[in-house]
């Protein structure tokens, strides 16, 4: 074969620069150079969600608690790298040596944050020698002093956390409760109506005719004062019971999702002072 075909033909296998990863570089593992530069593009949090949720199907960050986490520990490695000027081969190498400790420290139960620390250390320097076997120069030092800081300030400093919530299994409480909604009684017909007798203004009575007029209006007093409300009806009655049913209900609902909340909180209090937090 012709040493220009055999080139050529070496290329095709490597495939497009930024399409795979070339060992001992991490570069393009987890991201390639399409992938970066679509991150680098978005311009609004939103943005930069929907495309990690996307890439890396992770849809119920919202309602899932685990997933909220990985979610926000990819969003703010890549942040990091965008403000810190890493290029794209940079910022995908950057992901993949977080990615990699991350799944290293939450591999074996109780693996110490020393031992979490070293790994990652191993993977920067991987990066940053020359004259070295299996190794390269692609982050300077001053590179490695902004990555180190960073991942030492915010997945160090939480190191329990994140591994205790990548290996135990939350607790769910899930509650039925059973509503009852008050609607409106339907209205009479209107063939049933009646037409109440207009009210004559009365006439000013003589002078003379006061002292006949006094006694009728003390007698019309007793009558107007023996007028009572009308009685409720009986879907009115059963409106006023559903109510007050409800309102103990939800004292009752109330207190319990109190009581359970302070004991959620006591254990994981507990729990963390265990975990020496």
């Amino acid at each position: 074969m012709p040493p220009k075909a055999a080139a050529e033909e070496e290329e095709e296998e490597e495939g497009e620069i930024g399409s795979v990863p070339v060992p001992p570089n991490l570069a393009w593992t987890d991201l390639t150079l399409p992938d970066v530069q679509e991150f680098l593009a978005t311009t609004t949090p939103e943005d930069s969600l929907e495309f990690i949720a996307k890439k890396f199907e992770l849809s119920d960050y919202e309602t899932n608690a685990r997933s909220t986490i990985t979610v926000d520990l990819y969003l703010w490695i890549l942040s990091f790298a965008r403000d810190a000027g890493f290029n794209e081969e940079k910022t995908s190498a950057a992901f993949t040596i977080l990615k990699q400790t991350h799944e290293y420290a939450t591999a074996g139960e109780g693996r110490k944050v020393e031992e979490t620390f070293k790994e990652f250390k191993k993977l920067v320097l991987q990066h940053s020698l020359t004259g070295v076997p299996d190794h390269i120069v692609l982050f300077t030092p001053a590179d490695v002093k902004l990555l180190t800081a960073y991942v030492t300030n915010t997945y160090m400093k939480h190191y329990r956390l994140y591994q205790y919530a990548s290996q135990k299994e939350q607790e769910l409480d899930q509650h039925s409760v059973t509503l009852f909604v008050c609607t409106p009684s339907d209205p009479p017909p209107l063939k049933a109506a009646t037409q109440e007798d207009e009210v004559k203004p009365t006439e000013a009575a003589p002078e003379g005719d006061a002292a006949e007029a006094a006694p009728a209006e003390e007698e019309a007093k007793p009558a107007e004062e023996a007028e009572k409300p009308p009685e409720k009806t009986e879907q009115e009655k059963i409106a006023e019971h559903i109510e007050a049913i409800l309102q103990q209900k939800g004292k009752v609902l109330e207190d319990d999702v109190q009581k359970r909340m302070e004991i959620k909180m006591n254990t994981m209090n507990a729990k963390l002072a265990g975990l020496g937090l």
